[in-house]
């Protein structure tokens, strides 16, 4: 993975302007070896598996993003006339798009969740 494609994605996920992303470098960093350590084995890793990744690696580091910043707490602001309320809360839109983007992936990513009932024969 790129780590310039994940830096792009994270951009255009969190909003934030090219001069703040660098603060968030290092969650991107981190995030990328994650999902590098779940590619399943075997996985060809070709262009758009490379891109695939990077948009999971992207969501999760705006996930850990939306955890970490202060100001993912914003409900609702106005400006003169203008108000805006938000429908959502911060962290559970990236939530919910770390989810989308890893289930998206689940062909070629290991799943944190995944398990199974075993049988013991004693």
């Amino acid at each position: 993975m790129r780590l310039n494609l994940i830096l792009d994605r994270f951009s255009l996920i969190s909003g934030l302007k090219p001069e703040e992303i660098s603060r968030w470098t290092p969650l991107c960093i981190d995030a990328k070896r994650e999902i590098e350590r779940r590619v399943k084995s075997g996985v060809n890793l070709n262009e758009e598996t490379e891109i695939r990744l990077s948009n999971c690696a992207a969501a999760l580091a705006f996930y850990k993003y939306s955890l970490y910043s202060p100001d993912s707490q914003v409900e609702a602001f106005s400006a003169g006339n203008m108000s805006i309320k938000l429908s959502q809360k911060e962290k559970e839109r990236a939530e919910n798009i770390w989810l989308l983007e890893e289930r998206e992936a689940e062909d070629i990513l290991t799943l944190e969740q995944d398990f199974s009932f075993r049988g013991v024969v004693v």
